[in-house]
């Protein structure tokens, strides 16, 4: 089980100062120290949290509670235990990957990937990490920043331009171009993670298609990773692939206020009948050439556009 103290830089020194002849290598950029102290492993991030995990983690993660002060639910044992019941594959270190904006008119394809060791799942658990599409746009934005400073990630945005080209060409679909993005965000990310000897259990994609069309979407890559599960929904199963639609959702919306930005139009997410109007608007004053660098020009949405125009 795994417990978490956010402690002050000053209560840190006070730890370091106990444990160090106990300390660790460290296995990634986030940490400032690592320890075994007896059956106990303790883990301090640059964030200033710290993580016991163990046999005996509660005691030592109760020791310290007292010792600065920190009040503990009297029920934080059997809310942790509740926990852990309520987190299938609580004992694997997963890759995950999801997209986000491949159902948007306006705005890029976003795919990201996702490390989580084992020992993290239920500190992201506490962050809040869960489904994207369980959260609000507003919540993501919390949550992401510093979610992006503790896992190992990696991400590719497809823009529009390049997304149009890609459909107009006849070679792709969108779930082609879907595996082939998350084929090499998950060569990127696993390339990191050998780099930093890190071990993983499997790697976990977001089924958007099935595993045999997945594989044959792929069949002109180079280079193709095929250790990969196909599991429907499993924003709601893995916390590393919860953890990836965050990511990618949050890089969704950043994408999407700057391409407003620059186009000086107010663009929003989704496929609605708003979505309609503002296309329409668009094209009546910029002309489809425009649209095509902010929009998909292959969703209904533009014939929908076109037809707003003709009764104007």
């Amino acid at each position: 089980m795994n417990y978490t103290l956010k402690l002050s830089p000053e209560q840190i020194k006070i730890i370091l100062n106990a444990y160090q002849k106990y300390r660790l290598p460290l296995t990634n950029d986030y940490t400032i120290f690592r320890g075994k102290i007896n059956s106990t492993t303790l883990t301090i991030y640059k964030t200033n949290v710290a993580t016991f995990q163990g046999a005996k983690a509660f005691e030592l993660y109760e020791y310290w509670a007292n010792i600065f002060g920190i009040d503990i639910e009297k029920d934080e044992k059997n809310e942790t235990k509740k926990m852990e019941l309520l987190i299938p594959n609580l004992n694997l270190s997963l890759v995950g990957t999801d997209e986000v904006g491949t159902g948007d008119f306006f705005g890029a394809i976003v795919v990201s990937g996702v490390y989580v060791p084992k020992e993290n799942i239920l500190m992201l658990k506490k962050l809040g990490v869960k489904d994207s599409k369980k959260l609000s746009d507003e919540k993501i934005m919390e949550i992401a920043p510093r979610l992006v400073k503790i896992v190992d990630h990696s991400t590719l945005i497809l823009n529009n331009q390049r997304y149009n080209k890609l459909i107009q060409s006849k070679f792709y679909n969108l779930n082609k171009i879907k595996a082939i993005m998350h084929n090499n965000v998950i060569i990127n990310l696993t390339n990191k993670l050998t780099d930093k000897n890190f071990q993983f259990d499997n790697i976990i994609i977001d089924a958007f298609t099935t595993k045999d069309k997945y594989f044959n979407y792929l069949q002109s890559e180079e280079k193709v990773f095929e250790n990969v599960e196909v599991i429907p929904k499993a924003e709601e199963k893995y916390i590393a692939v919860a953890a990836a639609s965050i990511i990618a959702r949050y890089l969704y919306i950043r994408h999407l206020q700057k391409l407003s930005t620059a186009c000086k139009y107010k663009l929003i997410p989704g496929a609605g009948h708003e979505v309609d109007i503002l296309a329409a608007k668009i094209l009546s004053e910029q002309g489809i050439e425009f649209l095509s660098k902010i929009a998909k020009l292959n969703f209904k949405n533009l014939e929908k556009a076109y037809k707003i125009l003709e009764k104007q």
